[in-house]
């Protein structure tokens, strides 16, 4: 009989660990911020210890995220005037005939 086959069993999916995910979960850039906290995660097993740090590893993704989509917005935003701009022109002129005149004619 072969004692040693559940410690050989594999896991498929990386499952979230309530104590020790921040060590995992880190993206590697910042996984130095965690390097000073590991032997006080290891010695308290504290949930809210692994949460902080997790909250910390992520916080500049997050800030970088939200700072790159308002950037891109504003970048964007005289463009889709001038389209805005371009569009009202088009269907300004393009109905020249008719009798009724304005931007909402058809409706």
């Amino acid at each position: 009989r072969n004692t040693t086959q559940p410690l050989l069993k594999i896991k498929q999916v990386q499952d979230h660990d309530p104590y020790y995910s921040s060590f995992i979960s880190s993206f590697v850039p910042l996984n130095i911020l965690i390097l000073p906290f590991i032997p006080f995660l290891v010695m308290l097993k504290s949930k809210k210890l692994n949460s902080l740090l997790l909250y910390i590893c992520y916080f500049p993704l997050m800030v970088i995220g939200t700072v790159l989509f308002i950037v891109t917005c504003l970048a964007l935003l005289p463009l889709a005037y001038l389209i805005m701009v371009y569009v009202y022109f088009l269907q300004l002129f393009a109905f020249k005939g008719r009798k009724c005149k304005g931007f909402l004619r058809d409706f």
